[in-house]
Protein backbone atom coordinates (compact mmCIF):
# COMPACT_ATOMS: atom_id res chain seq x y z
CA UNK A 1 0.00 0.00 0.00
CA UNK A 2 1.40 3.35 -0.86
CA UNK A 3 2.11 6.28 2.01
CA UNK A 4 -0.44 8.47 -0.49
CA UNK A 5 -3.15 6.42 -0.37
CA UNK A 6 -6.21 8.45 0.44
CA UNK A 7 -4.29 11.46 -0.50
CA UNK A 8 -4.82 13.99 -2.79
CA UNK A 9 -2.61 13.55 -6.33
CA UNK A 10 -3.02 17.59 -6.30
CA UNK A 11 -1.22 17.90 -3.10
CA UNK A 12 1.54 15.65 -4.09
CA UNK A 13 2.33 17.46 -7.31
CA UNK A 14 2.25 20.62 -5.86
CA UNK A 15 4.50 19.62 -3.44
CA UNK A 16 6.93 18.29 -6.28
CA UNK A 17 6.94 21.51 -8.00
CA UNK A 18 7.48 23.06 -4.94
CA UNK A 19 10.26 21.29 -4.37
CA UNK A 20 11.68 21.94 -8.12
CA UNK A 21 11.18 25.69 -7.32
CA UNK A 22 13.32 25.60 -4.28
CA UNK A 23 15.91 23.10 -5.80
CA UNK A 24 16.02 25.69 -8.76
CA UNK A 25 16.66 28.57 -6.06
CA UNK A 26 18.66 26.66 -4.26
CA UNK A 27 21.48 26.22 -7.34
CA UNK A 28 21.13 29.70 -8.24
CA UNK A 29 22.14 31.31 -5.10
CA UNK A 30 24.17 28.61 -3.98
CA UNK A 31 22.14 27.90 -1.28
CA UNK A 32 23.34 25.18 1.34
CA UNK A 33 20.33 24.36 3.10
CA UNK A 34 16.44 25.43 3.44
CA UNK A 35 15.58 26.20 6.89
CA UNK A 36 11.76 27.35 5.99
CA UNK A 37 9.36 28.04 3.04
CA UNK A 38 6.82 30.43 3.52
CA UNK A 39 3.92 29.63 1.63
CA UNK A 40 0.62 32.19 0.90
CA UNK A 41 -2.37 29.43 0.20
CA UNK A 42 -5.93 31.21 -1.05
CA UNK A 43 -8.90 29.42 0.63
CA UNK A 44 -10.34 29.41 -3.01
CA UNK A 45 -6.71 27.69 -4.27
CA UNK A 46 -8.81 23.86 -3.89
CA UNK A 47 -5.41 22.97 -1.76
CA UNK A 48 -6.01 20.72 1.21
CA UNK A 49 -2.90 22.46 3.74
CA UNK A 50 -2.96 19.13 5.85
CA UNK A 51 -2.30 17.10 2.69
CA UNK A 52 0.22 19.64 1.28
CA UNK A 53 2.21 19.83 4.57
CA UNK A 54 2.28 16.05 4.84
CA UNK A 55 3.19 15.69 0.68
CA UNK A 56 6.18 18.62 1.51
CA UNK A 57 7.72 16.42 4.55
CA UNK A 58 7.52 12.92 1.68
CA UNK A 59 8.40 15.07 -1.59
CA UNK A 60 11.86 17.34 0.06
CA UNK A 61 13.29 13.92 2.03
CA UNK A 62 16.54 13.47 0.24
CA UNK A 63 16.80 17.19 -0.85
CA UNK A 64 18.81 20.42 0.17
CA UNK A 65 15.12 21.19 2.28
CA UNK A 66 14.78 17.93 3.99
CA UNK A 67 13.72 19.34 7.46
CA UNK A 68 12.61 22.80 6.44
CA UNK A 69 9.24 24.27 8.28
CA UNK A 70 6.89 25.05 5.65
CA UNK A 71 4.80 28.10 7.29
CA UNK A 72 1.41 28.63 5.39
CA UNK A 73 -0.63 32.18 5.33
CA UNK A 74 -3.89 31.08 4.88
CA UNK A 75 -5.21 33.89 1.90
CA UNK A 76 -9.26 34.42 2.36
CA UNK A 77 -11.32 34.71 -0.29
CA UNK A 78 -12.13 38.79 -1.30
CA UNK A 79 -14.45 39.67 -4.74
CA UNK A 80 -15.75 43.04 -5.89
CA UNK A 81 -19.25 42.95 -6.46
CA UNK A 82 -19.96 45.02 -10.39
CA UNK A 83 -23.20 46.05 -9.18
CA UNK A 84 -22.43 48.04 -5.70
CA UNK A 85 -18.58 48.15 -6.38
CA UNK A 86 -18.08 46.99 -2.70
CA UNK A 87 -15.66 44.84 -1.71
CA UNK A 88 -16.69 41.42 0.11
CA UNK A 89 -15.09 38.35 2.04
CA UNK A 90 -16.39 35.06 0.19
CA UNK A 91 -16.47 31.38 0.94
CA UNK A 92 -17.19 29.95 -2.72
CA UNK A 93 -16.38 30.82 -5.94
CA UNK A 94 -20.32 31.79 -6.86
CA UNK A 95 -21.06 33.65 -3.61
CA UNK A 96 -23.51 36.42 -3.76
CA UNK A 97 -22.62 39.89 -2.87
CA UNK A 98 -23.32 40.36 1.16
CA UNK A 99 -24.05 43.93 0.45
CA UNK A 100 -26.33 43.91 -2.29
CA UNK A 101 -26.99 40.65 -2.95
CA UNK A 102 -25.77 40.70 -6.41
CA UNK A 103 -24.01 37.89 -8.53
CA UNK A 104 -21.38 37.66 -10.55
CA UNK A 105 -18.08 39.02 -8.01
CA UNK A 106 -14.76 39.47 -10.03
CA UNK A 107 -12.71 37.03 -7.74
CA UNK A 108 -9.35 39.81 -6.35
CA UNK A 109 -8.08 37.11 -3.97
CA UNK A 110 -7.94 33.44 -2.66
CA UNK A 111 -7.43 31.20 -5.39
CA UNK A 112 -3.56 31.90 -4.92
CA UNK A 113 -1.16 29.57 -3.59
CA UNK A 114 2.97 30.90 -4.25
CA UNK A 115 5.84 30.79 -2.26
CA UNK A 116 7.04 33.78 -0.72
CA UNK A 117 9.89 33.76 0.94
CA UNK A 118 12.80 31.36 1.77
CA UNK A 119 14.68 30.98 4.72
CA UNK A 120 17.72 29.91 3.88
CA UNK A 121 21.84 29.22 5.14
Amino acid sequence: MSIFSGLSMHELSLAEEMRSIIQTYAVKESVRKVIAVYLQIGTLSGVVPEALQFCFDVVVRGSIAEGALLKLQIVPGVAKCPLCQAEVNIQNRYDSCSACGGFGLQLLQGDEMRITELEVL
